[in-house]
């Protein structure tokens, strides 16, 4: 079986891509500026780089932009927030004729933002954390809902389950904990007790004095966040000082292919693990003609993996900045910057569902928003997406949805 790891090498250098420097300036230039090495180092391999690989097969299927091929490049975000902003200023200078960045991830997020705003290079990404939920930009937007209205989601499922008793294991990391401060309000403001609270750092060879500590307080659910290596420590040692008694309710940082496929193994396997475990995620539309393109695609570069949300998610980002070229005129970020709203917010317009059908709109001179894999999104005054979500389990061969979330249940337990 090939990884998402492994085909996302070659899948770029496939579609053009390089791993630095500008390319030929008859290119339209969008830098993957994603975690590659560090904490989060999985995230770019596997939720990031297989979608805007996707979406550049789609947009040079379709003839580029502006008649100019795309090429992607990639970066590496680091370990920490002072190599995000080392790295992120060494590409801007290795890369002159950028016209876009997509990627970053909620560890280091503002400070790399705060670089890219003060270049004025308009990026997309999906970091989830709350320091972005008010964040006054012009050149950001986030494409996916925030980790603020993700924890609500979370507080208002076990709720709704009458779990009244709540302990929290998530890993150290900031981009973990950054959801806490909205769970927990949510948790508490509507009947909800804290029992215990546990900063877990990542990827020990043992969380058994964390654990039995949780397991004293007694709570009727758990909520997690943790990366697939830590969560199969806790899972295996959870079945052996409780036989995984209690429910856990996972973020949609636990709504990938590769957490539930290396957590459930260290259980017994998928059926093992849907017996005790949910993550709540936003919806991505698994069926419908934005999604069929998208698969499409996706395919043809990782016929053997299945994609998970954030893939799809960063399939749309990409597709809705190449869009939103195509509406100024030009790749130029100070240019179309203003245009990426003009792509999805107004949903009275024609429904367009691939980028191929966006450039013909425009050519005709047509109003359209693209609906994509994310379903139909609009941005807010922070250029944030509103929160939706679903509450998911993998098969092992599909995410099936279990529950939905919708906006007004969200808006309820905020």
């Amino acid at each position: 079986m090939v990884t998402v790891a492994t085909a996302a090498a070659v899948a770029l250098a496939a579609c053009g891509g390089s791993s630095g420097g500008t390319p030929a300036s008859s290119n339209v230039v969008v830098d993957e500026l994603v975690p590659l090495t560090g904490p989060s180092a999985d995230i770019g391999p596997q939720d990031d780089i297989p979608g805007f690989t996707a979406a550049q097969a789609a947009i040079n299927a379709a003839g580029g932009i502006l008649g100019k091929k795309l090429t992607l490049v990639q970066t590496d975000l680091g370990a920490d927030p002072a190599d995000s902003v080392t790295n992120t200023r060494q590409m801007l200078a290795a890369n002159s004729g950028l016209s876009g960045v997509v990627g970053l991830t909620s560890d280091t997020v503002i400070v790399t933002a705060n670089v890219l705003e003060q270049a004025h290079i308009a990026t997309i990404t999906q970091a989830g954390t709350l320091e972005l939920d008010k964040y006054k930009s012009t050149y950001i937007f986030r494409m996916f809902p925030p980790d603020s209205t993700n924890s609500v989601a979370m507080a208002a499922v076990a709720l709704q389950k009458g779990y009244t008793r709540a302990a929290l294991l998530i890993g150290q990391n900031s981009g973990s904990q950054s959801i806490i401060p909205p769970l927990m309000a949510s948790y508490t403001k509507h009947g909800g007790t804290i029992v215990d609270n546990e900063a877990l750092p990542l990827d020990q060879t043992s969380y058994q004095v964390e654990l039995t500590k949780m397991i004293a307080a007694k709570p009727d659910v758990i909520f997690y966040e943790t990366d697939e290596q830590t969560a199969a420590t806790i899972f295996s040692e959870l079945k052996t000082l409780n036989n995984l008694s209690i429910p856990i309710i996972g973020s949609s940082a636990c709504g990938t292919a590769p957490f539930w496929q290396t957590a459930s193994q260290a259980i017994g396997g998928y059926a093992a693990m849907a017996k005790f475990f949910v993550d709540v995620n936003a919806p991505s539309q698994y069926s419908g003609a934005g999604y069929q393109t998208f698969h499409k695609y996706y395919q043809q570069i990782y016929p053997a993996d299945t994609p998970n949300v954030y893939i799809a998610g960063n399939y749309d980002s990409l597709i809705v900045m190449a869009l939103a070229m195509t509406m100024a005129h030009s790749t130029d970020p100070t240019v179309y910057v203003s245009d990426i709203p003009k792509v999805v917010d107004d949903h009275s317009a024609m429904e367009v569902t691939n980028y191929a059908d966006g450039v013909a709109a425009i050519k005709a001179g047509k109003s359209f928003y693209y609906n994509g894999t994310l379903g139909p999104v609009s941005f807010n005054q922070y250029h944030s997406i509103a929160g939706e979500y679903v509450v998911e389990q993998d098969s092992g061969n599909a995410f099936h949805t279990i529950q939905d979330v919708p906006n007004d249940v969200v808006a309820a337990y905020e």
